[in-house]
């Protein structure tokens, strides 16, 4: 379980649902499984009641989310 964020730096490999991911993005428990939800999140079930996030593709999703958000902000 992740203590604190400071840096994605500080993250294991693979994250937890919660606490860990909605600690890494300051976001509430009912947030991280709303986001977990949505299409291309780099989500894995390995359990029926297990699910983990890639840190690796955690951060490329986060980069790709932010990616098109500056570019529809652009285009308006």
């Amino acid at each position: 379980m992740v203590e604190q964020v400071k840096s994605f730096d500080d993250l294991p490999a693979a994250i937890s649902v919660w606490p860990d991911l909605g600690k890494a993005l300051g976001i509430s428990r009912a947030t991280a499984y709303n986001l977990i939800k949505q299409t291309g999140f780099p989500a894995l079930r390995i359990s029926k009641k297990k699910i983990i996030i890639p840190k690796d593709r955690l951060l490329k999703y986060l980069s790709e989310q932010a990616e098109a958000g500056l570019k529809s902000r652009t285009q308006q």
